[in-house]
């Protein structure tokens, strides 16, 4: 991923072109308001996380459960 790199700015503009092709992929919000976040920008990322919420409600368990194994 873009954003491991540090270039947040970067990884935003992918996800913004991604999200063109399939909106409805709920990763690519998600990851998108991780960046957001490491840029300070909460209120764009929690706008983010709600979307990545609304395609896909267990997305955060889902997420969660990536980094317990």
């Amino acid at each position: 991923m873009v954003e491991k790199l540090g270039k947040h700015q970067d990884a935003i503009k992918n996800y913004d072109i991604a999200a063109k092709y399939n909106p409805n992929f709920a990763k690519n919000y998600l990851e998108k308001g991780i960046s957001l976040v490491s840029l300070g920008q909460y209120s764009k990322a929690k706008e983010n996380f709600n979307l990545a919420i609304k395609y896909n409600s267990n997305i955060i368990a889902e997420y969660e459960a990536m980094f317990k194994n």
